[in-house]
């Protein structure tokens, strides 16, 4: 499975299991809205409740750093597997939801960290 299909899938799931109760799109069709003026055309899902979506994905890491942090934890291993598939999954979700080609911006990302200096230029 590539990653548009993990996001599809992610987000098929999610929506069946009554997780996103609306849909959101950019009204770029190119899926590429200008960072200081994203414009949401058809609006069931609320600001606020993409604001939770990332909460969501926030707590998630957090759960991460608990697996991590419980003492002598020979369980870590799987449950932190599961809390960094959660991750993922609730990434994949959002971005499908609001018809954002992840795979792509991976791929652009990872291109774009290739050519950065050591650290991207800071000292630490």
């Amino acid at each position: 499975m590539n990653i548009t299909e993990m996001c599809e899938k992610a987000h098929k799931t999610a929506k069946e299991h009554g997780f996103w109760d609306g849909e959101m799109t950019w009204k770029d069709e190119t899926m590429n809205p200008p960072n200081e003026h994203i414009t949401i055309v058809k609006r069931t899902t609320t600001l606020n409740s993409l604001f939770a979506k990332l909460a969501l994905i926030h707590s998630e890491v957090s759960e991460a750093v608990e697996v991590l942090r419980t003492p002598n934890s020979l369980k870590w291993p799987p449950a932190l597997r599961e809390e960094l598939a959660d991750i993922l999954i609730r990434t994949a979700a959002f971005a499908a939801a609001l018809g954002l080609d992840l795979e792509k911006a991976v791929q652009d990302k990872m291109t774009k960290n290739e050519g950065r200096p050591w650290k991207h230029g800071r000292l630490a």
